[in-house]
């Protein structure tokens, strides 16, 4: 009897172990996620939700049965992080109970499992009254397509699932995405259904001969641009067909834009000519199509501007004794006697010479225009000349034999060297007549008597002059740091415009009447309508307010009436407020009101330049109804450096969209840069007001410090050192950190910023750096190959952290090899064992570089990811609902029913002693 019960007790306890693996098998929650929702519409199931558990590469496989355990979906969703969204297309399902199985799964190891029951009805079903396509006829060319737009009605519709048709595929066939294309010349009708009532709509399509009069060509079909914002112009020339038909458009938009004043636009209606803008490094198509499908495309490829290297900064004066009608243009003969510097800027000394004459209209006899490497007589095109009474009229030359701008040293006459100096320098050319050959003048000026506003390493600004298509060509100037800059400056005459001043503002209608010259700038010359009518107050606080009333006929044939009033006041402490109130007014060409947009800015500006600026814009219908809100903040503190900017928008359905960003860059000395707890507090200051607005608006915002800092680049690490309590600072303001530098970006948000803090220490510093592979370890060096590999580390003080407490966002630069697929470029990390891991990460084919996040610091490597993709192992047909084995639960089936067996062979062996 004693035996039975040990027996028995032992059975007892084996079923519950059976039993404890079989939970899932029969139906019951293993808790793979506690927030899940399905929903159906569309003919659409979507999932989403959040998971209990999440690892890297794993997956969740899922598969749907109706109440007669019949399959409708098998498929799954490759997990990125704990939180997960899907929409699978099911077709039309009836109503009535429905399962879903869901399996996690890890490397094909299924880890966990759960069901959830839903019910699809009626209540949320909207049925389809109609359909109607976008245009009732259409005319090709041979060999062209269009798109078709098909409109259910209503919108809300449940079903909005269509199918298209030809009657004549011979004539023209259509996709089921709408997409007519034209085959042979003759007429044909596109259908649209809709599986929903089988509502139809039908468009006419003419197909025209290819051959016909009607054509569009192209000043070019390849281009290639930098990605610098410079514009290249490309023509169309068109055969029977009217300007005002044209469309041009842009693959990618991210690539490339269309040049409009001085912004840019995806697509340019009604031009022959447009002017195509690089904005990122890559290769893509400009097409240009007319109403009657005729259409022409040219191939632009982007490439990264080369950094000027060959270059360098010569400096001249010049003078002429004697002979002062030799010099022309901007500098006159007085100027010339005198003598007058000049700064150029080139491969040599005479190359210099003669761009920076032409750059200020100064003809001093340049005649030869071939190379300009040689003797400073060959390079003028005259050499010496004797005159007919034997005297000489040459040039002289000099250099100044000590350091740049020193003020001791010495001119030393060199006269067949021009060209052929070390890269900079300071140089004197002096043209005069003497009855000596070879004999020389005097100069009575030195090296540092070079103008401040030449220097090239002086503390002096750059200011661009762009004249906004007024008759003189787009010029710049040197200015000292701190000056003035010169605002009297004419930027020539424009058809139908006044010029009433600069502005850095390039939409400004009023001019700036002073400017500090604190850091390079744009000035836009401000061109208004001839015929605006512009008043000016003088205010009793000493302000003065200037309003302007002009119309403008826009190109889509509307037209604005507009009326700004902008009161300026500079005061005593040396800051200046300006206000600006501004209403737009929109009318159709019958007079009617369209649209009105009004715009209010305040903006302050100290006395060291820094800036407050808040601008208020509101577009209203012609009912006055918002149709949107934009709020949009500008500041810049001069004595940290901090700039930040933010957006908040608010359409008419009340969806907010905002963005904040502070930015500053800091100074690399020997690859480590220190962010200072003042650029900190001045960061965290702007965001707060940021906050403090956005809060006025009921919207909620995220705040980034963005902090950049370079070094060269052939840089092998980066280091950035931040006060560690600011650092908590950073993490109780709830900003995010993001440190971009040569070596890679880290995003950091609060979270990972106030764990960092927490370690003991008065600094962090977060690195990038290349890793040596002659330092790891053989396993390691085996498994990593040739592939690049980087280490990512923090400190505080002398004390490593590796866990972050959170997981930072890290974008490093990788170029793929040749026949590398961009699709399977992961990053890896990698242990001292060897071992390796491989990240969730994504690859910009346009960026040439790699994303991934992690909550470790420590080696990782970029490799492409040669295997397969990891296979789904869903649940069989079999599997569910019905008790019966699972496969991949075997294996611990039969070792539990191990464990039984000995326990049985133990007992027996007990009761025979």
């Amino acid at each position: 009897m004693k035996t039975a019960l040990k027996v028995a007790s032992i059975f007892a306890v084996s079923m519950l172990l059976i039993l404890s693996v079989f939970p899932a098998v029969q139906g019951l929650n293993d808790n793979l996620t506690d927030d899940i929702e399905i929903t159906y519409g569309d003919g659409y199931i979507y999932i989403n939700g959040t998971m209990n558990r999440y690892d890297d590469g794993s997956k969740l496989g899922i598969i749907i049965k109706n109440s007669e355990n019949s399959k409708i979906l098998d498929s799954y969703i490759q997990l990125r992080s704990v939180n997960f969204d899907g929409s699978f297309n099911t077709g039309v399902l009836p109503n009535g109970e429905y399962t879903a199985y869901l399996t996690y799964s890890l490397n094909m190891s299924p880890l966990s499992y759960q069901e959830v029951r839903f019910n699809i009805t009626d209540a949320a079903t909207v049925k389809v009254t109609g359909i109607s396509i976008s245009e009732s006829s259409i005319s090709l060319a041979e060999g062209s397509s269009k798109q078709l737009i098909a409109s259910i009605q209503p919108s809300n519709a449940t079903v909005k699932r269509v199918s298209w048709s030809s009657d004549n595929v011979s004539i023209a066939t259509v996709t089921q995405d709408g997409v007519v294309s034209a085959i042979k010349v003759g007429t044909a009708n596109i259908t649209v259904k809709t599986e929903d009532g089988n509502f139809t709509d039908t468009c006419n399509v003419n197909v025209t001969s290819a051959q016909s009069s009607s054509g569009i060509t192209l000043s070019a079909t390849t281009i290639s641009i930098f990605n610098d914002g410079e514009g290249v112009t490309l023509s169309a020339s068109l055969s029977g067909i009217n300007a005002s038909d044209l469309i041009w458009k842009t693959d990618n938009v991210d690539c490339v834009a269309f040049r409009n004043g001085n912004n840019t636009t995806n697509e340019v209606l009604g031009k022959t000519q447009v002017v195509i803008t690089g904005l990122s490094i890559g290769t893509t198509k400009i097409t240009v199509l007319a109403a009657n499908g005729s259409y022409a495309e040219c191939t632009v490829t982007v490439k990264d501007k080369p950094a000027d290297t060959s270059n360098e900064w010569y400096y001249f004066y010049i003078q002429f004794k004697e002979d002062s009608s030799a010099a022309s243009g901007t500098k006159f003969s007085s100027d010339a006697e005198k003598g007058f510097w000049l700064a150029g800027y080139g491969t040599n000394a005479a190359n210099a010479l003669e761009n920076v004459c032409g750059e200020n209209s100064i003809d001093i006899m340049l005649v030869t225009k071939g190379s300009l490497r040689g003797w400073l007589g060959t390079f003028f095109g005259l050499k010496d000349e004797q005159q007919s009474n034997g005297d000489w009229k040459y040039w002289s030359q000099y250099k100044w034999t000590g350091a740049d701008f020193s003020s001791s040293g010495s001119w030393f006459y060199n006269n067949s060297s021009l060209g052929y100096y070390d890269a900079g320098g300071t140089f004197a050319l002096i043209r005069q007549i003497t009855s000596v050959d070879g004999a020389s003048a005097g100069i009575n000026v030195k090296a540092s008597d070079v103008p401040e506003g030449l220097r090239h390493d002086s503390d002096s600004v750059t200011i661009t002059y762009d004249t906004n298509g007024g008759s003189v060509k787009n010029f710049t100037e040197k200015v000292k740091k701190g000056d003035s800059v010169d605002l009297s400056k004419s930027a020539g005459t424009k058809e139908g415009y006044r010029f009433v001043g600069w502005n850095t503002n390039s939409s400004a209608l009023s001019a700036l009447s002073s400017l500090k010259a604190d850091s390079d700038k744009t000035l836009y010359a401000i061109w208004i309508s001839a015929s605006a009518e512009v008043t000016t107050t003088k205010n009793p606080d000493g302000s003065e307010t200037t309003t302007i009333k002009y119309e403008k006929q826009n190109e889509d044939g509307t037209k604005s009436s507009i009326t700004q009033v902008t009161t300026v006041k500079e005061n005593e402490d040396g800051s200046k407020n300006t206000s600006v109130e501004k209403t737009e007014t929109v009318k159709t060409s019958e007079g009617t009101v369209q649209s009105t947009i009004e715009e209010k800015s305040n903006e302050t500006v100290d006395a060291d330049g820094s800036v407050d600026k808040q601008i208020e814009k509101v577009v209203k219908d012609a009912e006055g109804n918002n149709l949107e809100e934009t709020t949009a903040l500008e500041m810049t503190d001069k004595t940290t450096g901090v700039s930040t900017s933010a957006e908040i928008k608010k359409d008419s359905a009340g969806n907010v969209q905002t963005s904040s960003t502070s930015q500053v860059k800091l100074e690399n000395t020997g690859g480590v840069a220190k962010l200072d707890s003042s650029v900190i507090e001045t960061a965290l200051k702007q965001a707060e007001k940021v906050k403090d607005v956005a809060a006025e608006k009921n919207a909620d915002i995220e705040h980034v410090l963005e902090v950049e800092t370079k070094a060269n680049q052939t840089a092998e690490s980066a280091t950035v050192e931040v006060p560690a309590e600011s650092l908590s600072k950073i993490a109780e303001s709830e900003v995010k950190l993001k440190l971009k530098t040569d070596m890679g970006e880290i995003e950091i948000p609060p979270e990972v910023a106030k764990n960092l803090a927490s370690v003991e220490g008065e600094k962090v510093s977060l690195a990038i750096s290349k890793a040596d592979k002659e330092e790891l370890n053989n396993k390691q060096q085996d498994a990593v190959g040739d592939s690049p590999i980087f280490n990512l580390s923090a400190k505080s003080d002398e004390n490593e952290i590796h866990e972050l407490g959170g997981t930072v966002k890290i974008t490093v630069p990788y170029e793929l090899k040749e026949g590398e697929d961009p699709a399977k470029i992961a990053v890896w990390y990698i242990d001292e064992l060897g071992n390796i891991v491989k990240k969730n990460s994504v690859y910009n084919e346009k960026t040439n570089t790699i994303t991934f996040e992690t909550d470790y610091y420590s080696l990782y490597f970029v490799k492409e990811d040669a295997s397969d993709p990891d296979p789904v192992v869903p649940p069989k047909d079999d599997e569910k609902g019905d008790g019966s084995n699972t496969i991949y639960y075997a294996a611990a089936v039969i070792a539990i029913i191990a464990v039984i067996a000995v326990a049985l062979v133990i007992l027996r062996k007990k009761n025979k002693l």
